[in-house]
């Protein structure tokens, strides 16, 4: 664990985080299906409760300055950081304490996927097949699409607790590892 705390800690200094900054993020293209602007509204009630959250942003898109935008207006621009497209974003992931998908609509979302593999616990909108990915308490959490205040309470209950936020993060790796390997997968789509 202490390799792996190194690691988290590396990768949040890459990032512009320090060591001790609670690292909410997301990764995707910045347009209004991934509805980011969700997620920062729903850091806003947390940042006084926990002033050591910081939000990360790791995408590209048309909604860029607008998002900016919306963080001001909220009082919360400090804290957020929208550090464009990243090569190999993924890689990230593990610098994140809780990973958020906000999306209206996906498909299998490659996302939900690597942050679980990761062991990064999840908040996602549940649309498309992130109802087969997550099992909502157990391995990660699922909220309405846009439900601003059931993603905030999740956050606040992962952020407030590092063990629950570890259990969760395990658990959804292992789902990853059992249920969705490559071999599954090929089994599965023939």
């Amino acid at each position: 664990e202490a390799a792996t705390q190194a690691g988290q800690h590396r990768l949040k200094l890459e990032l512009g985080f320090s060591h001790d900054h609670l690292v909410v993020g997301t990764i995707g293209r910045l347009d209004t299906n991934k509805n980011q602007a969700m997620l920062l509204r729903a850091v806003v009630p947390l940042v006084k409760k926990w002033p050591q959250t910081r939000v990360v942003i790791i995408g590209e898109g048309y909604l860029k300055s607008r998002l900016l935008s919306i963080a001001q207006d909220l009082g919360i621009a400090a804290k957020v950081s929208l550090p464009g497209n990243i090569p190999l974003a993924v890689r990230y992931l593990p610098a994140m304490d809780v990973c958020c998908m906000t999306s209206f609509t996906e498909g299998m979302p490659n996302l939900v996927m690597e942050a679980m593999a990761a062991g990064v616990p999840v908040i996602s909108t549940c649309c498309g097949d992130t109802g087969d990915l997550i099992d909502h308490g157990v391995n990660g959490y699922l909220v309405t699409v846009d439900d601003v205040e059931s993603m905030s309470r999740y956050l606040d209950l992962l952020l407030s607790n590092r063990d629950h936020r570890m259990e969760i993060g395990r658990a959804a790796e292992i789902k990853m590892r059992s249920e969705f390997t490559v071999q599954q997968m090929v089994s599965r789509t023939t």
